[in-house]
């Protein structure tokens, strides 16, 4: 049987930034390989059956897809739940300390007092 060697694909960068144009606020995302000059246009659509195997646009890998988060919170977007993000970290923090000062003024404990 053949062997076929695919040469590797080309490593596109992830362009990402805010525009204003059009309609308004959009976020707006290429896929570059400046070294090459080549960019990736999506511009086919496909009907298909129910079973069929979709092929994904693009795939990244996590390098790539840690840029595609970065460049995207650097738009303003952020997670809709922020599980373990920064945010949710701090916000955590400051339940926890309006907890404590619940319970301490319940029991009457000055709060120095336990800090001490």
């Amino acid at each position: 049987m053949p062997i076929h060697v695919n040469p590797s694909p080309p490593r596109f960068s992830i362009r990402v930034h805010r525009s204003f144009e059009y309609l308004g606020n959009d976020i707006e995302v290429r896929l570059v390989d400046i070294e090459r000059k080549q960019v990736i246009y999506v511009v086919e659509t496909k009907t298909v059956e129910e079973g069929d195997i979709v092929e994904p646009i693009t795939r990244l890998d996590n390098t790539q897809a840690q840029v595609l988060m970065d460049e995207l919170w650097a738009c303003g977007i952020r997670p809709t739940e922020g599980n373990g993000s920064a945010g949710s970290m701090a916000a955590t923090a400051k339940h926890l300390e309006d907890m404590r000062t619940l319970y301490f003024h319940a029991v009457e404990i000055p709060k120095e007092e336990v800090e001490a």
